[in-house]
């Protein structure tokens, strides 16, 4: 297990309302997983932020979220290219700030999905993908992993960008196909609390609704 972080001591994100000191990562946390710091900085993909800029900000922050989604996409750009993927069968990365509900999946079910589609939730796609959590073959995740070079035709097309769905824009551009299943996910915020999720899904977006119902079959018959 290899545990990616961007080496931040501070937090203030006037989204979330969170702001102060981050806690000290526990010292055996994720099975002593081997571990990775990266500065918390954007280089050298500050050309990438620069074009953003150029664009709407979705967030009305100042870009402060986009700075922060380039922060992720470097680091996992980064564990793409140093760790030897093509040593393991399949990858399953996901964020250190959330909780899983569901205690009792079916991780065999899973991963016989997973090595043919790029499996999710169900919930949270915001018109793109589930972005927190994914299980894939290598290939697979090579195209998830690499997507912050994919940001910039991304927002040349749309005059703003999201995690979701530069998400879904990367894995659509390589032909892949999402597999889900309703796992409810929750964000752990700052003060160890977490984060009211609706869990919804989105009625009110037809053609979403329409990727969802179809990625839910692809689990189902797969």
């Amino acid at each position: 297990m290899n545990y990616f972080i961007n080496d931040q001591k501070y937090i203030d994100n006037a989204r979330t309302g969170e702001k102060g000191l981050l806690p000290e990562i526990p010292e055996k946390i994720f099975c002593n997983a081997r571990r990775f710091y990266l500065k918390s900085e954007i280089r050298p993909y500050d050309y990438i932020f620069d074009e953003l800029k150029r664009h709407q900000d979705a967030h009305k922050d100042s870009y402060k979220s986009y700075h922060n989604l380039l922060l992720q996409l470097r680091l996992l750009n980064y564990a793409k290219d140093n760790i030897n993927l093509d040593n393991y069968d399949y990858v399953v990365c996901f964020r250190d700030d959330i909780f899983f509900e569901n205690l009792g999946l079916n991780w065999n079910k899973i991963f016989k999905v997973a090595s043919k589609y790029f499996f999710t939730t169900t919930y949270g796609w915001n018109k793109g993908v589930a972005d927190r959590f994914f299980v894939s073959n290598v290939k697979i995740a090579k195209a998830s992993l690499g997507r912050i070079h994919n940001a910039i035709k991304f927002v040349k097309r749309n005059d703003y960008i999201t995690g979701e769905q530069l998400l879904y824009f990367s894995l659509s551009k390589k032909g892949i196909g999402i597999a889900t299943y309703p796992i409810k996910i929750f964000r752990v915020r700052i003060n160890l609390e977490f984060h009211k999720e609706r869990h919804l899904i989105p009625l009110w977006r037809p053609e979403e609704v329409y990727r969802i119902v179809k990625s839910s079959i692809r689990y189902i018959t797969g």
